[in-house]
């Protein structure tokens, strides 16, 4: 079997070629995967885990299972617009913190 991401996901598979001297690379690989054009999953699931931090529920309810058998998000596009200023300002948590502070949703609760 071969490295890679399940198709699911995009089925990426590791190119051994773009390794770096010394390395298999494989960790490499997949930190930049997870981070870069896939890692809006992985930004949903943080944005997801910090909102469940301060609100006490995510907006997945199923905070451990984003795949198929895990429910739907109660607001998709806050969801999607969070993860995606998250990537915008570089992954900064301090920066999602006071976007997430300041908003009348947390001013309300």
């Amino acid at each position: 079997m071969e490295p890679g991401v399940p198709s699911i996901h995009g089925g990426d598979v590791f190119d051994a070629r773009k390794t770096v001297a010394g390395t298999s690379g494989r960790r490499l690989w997949l930190a930049r995967w997870l981070s870069g054009a896939g890692g809006h999953l992985t930004a949903r699931v943080f944005v997801n885990r910090l909102w469940q931090w301060h609100f006490g529920e995510g907006m997945v309810a199923t905070a451990n299972d984003f795949g198929v058998m895990g429910q739907r998000p109660s607001n998709p596009e806050l969801l999607d617009y969070l993860a995606g200023e998250f990537i915008r300002s570089g992954w900064n948590v301090k920066h999602l913190q006071k976007l997430i502070l300041r908003s009348n949703t947390f001013r309300v609760s």
